[in-house]
């Protein structure tokens, strides 16, 4: 089980993701066995968490050897919860806006994909709520990506944001993403 958490009790914006992952190994059972067996020791353990096959020597059945070790269930969770400000109006506090966007992307070293993204808006808020004057804020955000070889082809990822001005708090962020791909057949 793993589970991670983004974002205080306090907070705009709070996400919640993990995975609970359940193995069976080791006992007996009729199915896909040699002499009714399961795979045990703690080398199939170690197999057994991280989804590896086994091979002849350390697995009694072809049905592990060839596909992965013990019996897997598992299910992700994921929740975000959005905060609205309390000046919002049907979920947004701002419907007249004016807005200086810029987009880029590019590869730096040949290895490295980047994208940066900034906006910069002045805001008066909804027709029926009028801010008394206009609110500017400056929003960006910079995503960085490369592929590298971890157990076979790995994208590794940072993201950097920021917002500043008036109509939000002022507000950094990072995140680092770790992406691997990986067939259960």
């Amino acid at each position: 089980m793993a589970y991670f958490r983004i974002g205080r009790d306090h907070s705009r914006v709070k996400l919640l993701a993990g995975f609970n992952h359940q193995v069976q190994w080791g006992g007996r059972s009729s199915h896909e066995t040699i002499d009714g067996r399961m795979p045990n020791g703690i080398k199939n353990y170690f197999r057994i968490v991280s989804g590896k096959p086994g091979d002849a020597s350390s697995t009694p059945n072809s049905f592990d050897d060839g596909n992965r070790v013990g019996n897997h269930l598992g299910t992700p969770t994921t929740e975000t919860i959005w905060a609205q400000p309390q000046y919002a109006d049907f979920f947004t506090s701002n419907n007249r806006v004016s807005v200086y966007h810029l987009g880029v992307r590019g590869k730096l070293f040949r290895r490295v994909e980047w994208a940066g993204k900034c906006s910069y808006s002045s805001n008066w808020g909804t027709y029926n709520a009028p801010f008394k004057s206009s609110v500017r804020q400056f929003s960006a955000v910079l995503n960085l990506q490369t592929r590298v070889s971890i157990a076979g082809p790995t994208d590794i990822g940072a993201s950097f944001g920021l917002d500043t001005g008036k109509l939000f708090p002022q507000t950094f962020g990072a995140m680092l993403t770790v992406r691997k791909q990986m067939s259960i057949y």
